[in-house]
């Protein structure tokens, strides 16, 4: 079960102090005390960590005490963090003269990553960090330039979107009010429309009216056709009668049409007569 060690607690003491250079002091009592942790063969062996004051602290593996909350006897602290330094820490028993400059473990990483090989000497380094420095704010310029060209470049975007849009609106209502003017040419077409319908059917009604009249009138005068037909078939036939004929018709029309003497009843015949 792990338990609270003066050993941790003086790791702990070290621990938020990384720009003030204590990290190299942490890194320093881990390699007088528990310098198998620094090497490069692997992890440490069980028979490592039990013989250490890791074992005795109550941790079966160094992972455990660097991650274990304090209140457990651990640091509390990052496995990546413990990696970071322990790459720093490398460069610094290599390079003696970093001790000196306060540089964090981070920073060390850094120029590790970028310059090979490490510079050798303060000398070197700061050449390093002038150079590098002038070529980052070479490319902040070129950042700043581009930015600015960027910027401009979407300004003129802007106003182009700007004017495009102006345009669209005044095309907008362009076409609003020929809408507007073609619904008010249909409305009256419909109206003008339901005007001449009426008309034609009321047309339509007297013209029907007046075919009724002439079917009507050529009745009457088939009528007046025949009737003058007989009249001029009497009179033909009037002229051609002789004078003894004028009378004796002018007589017998003057005289009382006689009756007609109404026929006698027959007996029925009797049976066997």
């Amino acid at each position: 079960m792990p338990k609270q060690t003066e050993f941790a607690d003086l790791l702990r003491s070290k621990l938020g102090a990384e720009s003030k250079g204590q990290w190299l002091e942490f890194m320093d009592y881990i390699e007088s005390r528990l310098s198998f942790l620094l090497g490069s063969a692997g992890r440490p062996t069980k028979e490592q960590i039990d013989s250490s004051i890791i074992g005795h602290a109550g941790f079966e593996s160094w992972t455990d005490m660097v991650e274990y909350s304090p209140a457990y006897g651990g640091l509390g602290w990052s496995v990546d963090s413990w990696k970071s330094w322990k790459k720093a820490y490398r460069v610094v028993q290599e390079h003696e003269y970093l001790r000196t400059l306060g540089m964090t473990g981070s920073e060390i990483n850094t120029i590790a990553r970028t310059c090979k090989p490490f510079p050798s000497s303060e000398i070197e380094l700061r050449a390093f960090q002038e150079g590098r420095k002038k070529d980052l704010d070479e490319k902040r310029g070129n950042s700043i330039t581009g930015l600015q060209s960027q910027v401009s470049a979407l300004s003129s975007e802007r106003d182009e979107a700007l004017r495009h849009l102006a345009t669209s609106r005044e095309s907008e209502a362009e076409l609003k009010n020929d809408l507007e003017t073609s619904r008010a040419a249909l409305l009256k077409a419909q109206n003008a429309t339901g005007v001449a319908e009426y008309k034609a059917e009321t047309m339509k009604a007297q013209v029907e009216d007046l075919g009724n009249q002439i079917k009507t009138l050529e009745k009457q005068l088939e009528a007046a056709n025949t009737e003058a037909s007989r009249a001029v078939t009497r009179a033909k036939n009037f002229a051609s009668l002789s004078r003894w004929e004028h009378l004796k018709l002018a007589f017998c029309s003057s005289l009382p049409t006689p009756p007609v003497p109404a026929k006698k009843p027959t007996r029925p015949k009797k049976k066997g007569a």
